[in-house]
C-alpha cells in the first residue's frame, strides 16, 4: 500500500452526488413555494381577498350600527319623552340616517340607500335597501 491511497481511504468528505441531491431538493422546495403564493388561489391572492372583505364587512358593521343607533334615538323620542312631533319610524329614518362625518366609514347614505365603497384593491362596491319600516338593511355585492 501506497501513501495516497491510505489518505484516500480516511477521507470522509461530501461526495457529488449527495451535494446533486441536496441542491434538487432544495429546487423542488422552491417551486412549490412559489407556486404557493402566486396564482389565483395563492396565499397573497387569499390575503388580498381577506382583506377586501374585512373592508367591506367593516363598513357594513358601522353602518349597521348606526341604523340601530337612529331606531334607538327614535323609540327614545317616540315613547320615553312622548315627543308628539316624532311621526312614524320611516319619517324618522329617512331624516336622521346620514352618511357619517368620520371619512373611515366607509359608506354614503342617498335615500334609502346605503353605498359602501371601502379603500380595497378590487374597488369592491357594496350597495345596501333601507327598510324604513323596521330599519332592515339588505345588502348587495358587485
Amino acid at each position: 500500500m501506497q501513501r495516497g491511497e491510505k489518505r484516500m481511504k480516511g477521507n470522509k468528505g461530501i461526495t457529488l452526488i449527495a451535494l446533486v441531491i441536496t441542491i434538487i431538493v432544495l429546487l423542488i422546495l422552491a417551486a412549490v413555494s412559489i407556486a404557493m403564493l402566486s396564482g389565483d388561489n395563492s396565499i397573497l391572492s387569499n390575503a388580498q381577498r381577506a382583506s377586501s372583505d374585512t373592508a367591506v364587512a367593516t363598513a357594513k358593521e358601522k353602518a349597521t350600527i348606526r341604523m340601530n343607533e337612529v331606531i334607538a334615538d327614535y323609540n327614545v323620542e317616540k315613547y320615553a319623552e312622548n315627543n308628539a312631533t316624532v311621526t312614524t319610524l320611516a319619517a324618522y329614518i329617512t331624516a336622521n340616517f346620514k352618511t357619517p362625518t368620520d371619512a373611515d366609514a366607509g359608506w354614503s347614505v342617498s335615500g334609502t340607500t346605503i353605498t359602501i365603497t371601502p379603500k380595497t384593491h378590487d374597488n369592491k362596491t357594496v350597495t345596501g335597501s333601507i327598510d324604513t319600516s323596521n330599519g332592515k338593511i339588505t345588502w348587495s355585492e358587485s
